[in-house]
This record gives C-alpha cells, sequence and structure tokens, in this order.
C-alpha cells in the first residue's frame, strides 16, 4: 500500500512540475528594440497577445500599427517615435482613411502605451490628419508619456491623443485611460468620441488624470483645445492641469482648456486646475455633469454650460472676466449652443472676478446656495486642483 501511495504521490508531483513548466512556457514574452529586433513594428509583429515590447532610448522615425493583440508598450528614458514627412493613412484597413497616426491602435482590448515620447514636429501641412496614438474601437491606457508637436505650423489640426468607438465599427463599449501624461504644442491635445452614437448611447468610457496640459497661447495662429469629448462618452476628468489656452485671432474663435459635448450624459470634473484660459470649460448638451473643487485663474471664464442638472460645488475662480456663465439665448451665438437648465451651485467662491454669475435669458431652474463673493482670503490652490499628476491607481 505504501508504494502505491508513493507512486501516486509521485505522479502527483510529476504532474504539477509539467503543469508549472506549460506556465512558464504559456507566460508573456518580453521582446526588445532593437536588442531583439530593428523596429517597433518589427516587434509588434512577432509578439503574442499579453507580450510586452521595451523600447531602448533611441529616435525611431516609422509608424506603428498594432491590431487586434492585447500588448504593453514601454519605452526607456529617451525613447521617442517621431513623425516624418507624408505619413500613411493607417487606419484605412480599419475604416478611417482619414487619419496618419504615429502609433494605431485598432481593435484591441487592452494596450498599455507607457513612457514614450511621441513627437509630431509640426509637421501638420504635410499630414492633414496627423495624430500620436490613436485607440480605434479599442481599450486601454496611455500613462507617463510626453505628447508634443501634433499641430499645424500655423492654422487649426493635429491631435496629441484621440480615442474613438464608433457605431460603424460593431465594437462594445471601450475604456480609456489617460494618466499621467505631459502635453504641449498640440492643436488638440486629447480627443475622446463615439461620433455619431445616439443620444445617451454610452459606447466609450474614459479616466483622464494626472496629467499636464499646456497651449501656446497667447497666439494668434491657430485655436487650440486641451481635451475634446463628445458624442457617447463619458466619465471623469480630475487632477489635470490645464493652462495657456489662448486665442487672440479676429473673430468669435475661442481657445478652450475643455471642451464636451456628449448629449444627455454625464462628466465628472473634480480637483482640476485651469490656468490662463480664455475659456476654462464649456459644456454643452450633457446632463447630471458635476464640476467639484476645480480652480480657474483668469483672465477669461471659468466655466461656461448649456447642460441640464449640472451640480457645481466648491469651484474657486480668481482674477476672470466670468466666473461661471449659463447660456440661454447668447447675443452673439443666439441659442446654438444650447440653454443651460437646472443647475445647482453650492459653496462656490470667486476673489477678483469682473462678473461672479452669468446667468443668460431663457436659462431656467437655477438654484444658488453658499456663494462667496470676496473670497480671497486664502491660495486658489491651497489643496485644490493642482493636477497632482500621477495620484492614480496603477
Amino acid at each position: 500500500m505504501m508504494k502505491f501511495i508513493n507512486l501516486r504521490s509521485r505522479s502527483a508531483w510529476a504532474g504539477l512540475a509539467l503543469l508549472l513548466a506549460s506556465a512558464v512556457t504559456c507566460s508573456a514574452a518580453v521582446l526588445h528594440v532593437p536588442a531583439d529586433y530593428q523596429t517597433i513594428q518589427g516587434a509588434v509583429d512577432a509578439a503574442a497577445s499579453g507580450d510586452e515590447i521595451r523600447i531602448a532610448a533611441g529616435t525611431y522615425t516609422e509608424q506603428v500599427v498594432i491590431a487586434s493583440k492585447n500588448l504593453k508598450l514601454i519605452g526607456s528614458p529617451g525613447a521617442v517615435l517621431q513623425a516624418r514627412p507624408k505619413l500613411s493613412a493607417t487606419l484605412t484597413p480599419y475604416g478611417d482613411p482619414n487619419v496618419q497616426a504615429l502609433l494605431a491602435i485598432a481593435h484591441c482590448d487592452e494596450v498599455t502605451v507607457r513612457g514614450l515620447t511621441l513627437d509630431g514636429k509640426q509637421l501638420g501641412p504635410d499630414n492633414p490628419g496627423l495624430g500620436g496614438v490613436v485607440f480605434h474601437g479599442s481599450s486601454g491606457r496611455l500613462e507617463h508619456c510626453l505628447v508634443k508637436g501634433f499641430r499645424l505650423a500655423t492654422g487649426v489640426g493635429g491631435v496629441g491623443f484621440g480615442a474613438g468607438n464608433f457605431p460603424y465599427l460593431g465594437r462594445p463599449p471601450q475604456e480609456i485611460r489617460v494618466l499621467g501624461n505631459h502635453f504641449e504644442d498640440n492643436g488638440v491635445a486629447i480627443v475622446i468620441t463615439a461620433d455619431d452614437a445616439v443620444e445617451n448611447d454610452v459606447r466609450l468610457h474614459f479616466r483622464i488624470q494626472g496629467n499636464t496640459i499646456a497651449g501656446s497661447g497667447p497666439t494668434d495662429a491657430e485655436v487650440q483645445t486641451g481635451i475634446n469629448a463628445r458624442n457617447g462618452v463619458t466619465g471623469e476628468i480630475s487632477n489635470n492641469t490645464i493652462t495657456d489656452y489662448i486665442y487672440t485671432g479676429a473673430g468669435l474663435n475661442f481657445s478652450l482648456g475643455l471642451e464636451i459635448s456628449s448629449p444627455g450624459l454625464p462628466v465628472r470634473f473634480k480637483d482640476n486646475g485651469f490656468r490662463n484660459n480664455q475659456v476654462g470649460l464649456f459644456t454643452q448638451f450633457g446632463k447630471d455633469s458635476q464640476f467639484v473643487n476645480n480652480t480657474f485663474e483668469g483672465p477669461g471664464y471659468g466655466i461656461v454650460s448649456t447642460d441640464s442638472g449640472d451640480r457645481m460645488v466648491d469651484n474657486q475662480f480668481t482674477d476672470s472676466s466670468i466666473g461661471i456663465a449659463l447660456f440661454g439665448e447668447d447675443p452673439d451665438f443666439g441659442t446654438v449652443l444650447g440653454i443651460a437648465r437646472d443647475a445647482t451651485l453650492i459653496a462656490n467662491q470667486f476673489c477678483h472676478v469682473a462678473m461672479p454669475i452669468l446667468i443668460e435669458p431663457l436659462v431656467t431652474g437655477t438654484q444658488e446656495h453658499g456663494t462667496q463673493l470676496n473670497a480671497c482670503q486664502t491660495s486658489p490652490h491651497d489643496g485644490h486642483g493642482n493636477g497632482h499628476g500621477d495620484q492614480h491607481p496603477d
């Protein structure tokens, strides 16, 4: 009997050893560029879903496409993916012939991009659809990257980071996280969209947290936007610093720190710091959005809204022309931007603001409680919205 037990025990241990060996064999591989593969695309093509690609310091002037694989792209300090003239429209096989992305991610369930510098070199005139990282019907995250130069030398164009989950792709709802990055010198730093989605149809969830997003203002060369989220998207924008979005050219054109237009859906804005923007935060057609503990420092508008059911609590406004503007019948735009309804304003604080709260004709249902009109005793950044980068879970 003891021999039988010992044989069974040995058999069990052998089976366990075989299982462990199989697990090691099937575990994610780590591929190195350029040590193992000369190009990033070469490593992507060789990788299996779940693998990690580590990119050494150096400048890589290539376009990369990841399709239907779940990968991690990890850049070492000094790893730069750089644009060149006449980029290809690499998303054409996936339904979009208009985007010339440095890094295109199509039909993937989870891709992580971390630690890279992506440089568009202001090559918008050569690449009208110039983009840095583009998630196309895909989920994933961009972390601790520097994204710059995705714009025209003059004029409007270029997107640093884009994520789209359009109905024609037939993909389920996706999730995007943009965490702890630095954006500068882009036409639009971040675009999150599901254009053509019907109202209230959530196609994409997002979290944009801990980023520094800088425009090139004041400038009369181009209109710029920090974050544009529109149509079929919902999520949270928190702990970011958004600065220097000011357009000084002619006409009724505005650079915007945030431009949000997702009909019928809420967005939560919390602990962000806005400085030196023409319009800090513009939101229209949304429903039940929350604005909590954000700071706005001049010189233009803080918040402009045509949403319904907004709740604005404990936001601070300093050295601005207008703090909170609820648009309705506007003297310049009429009602084309929408009409705000049922906003609740609680304990918002204003210091040196020419018009703390503007409520235009046709706006209804506004409730206001605990407004502080001379709240200049403390710094507007004490404990508020400093864009504390990296304050996010892994």
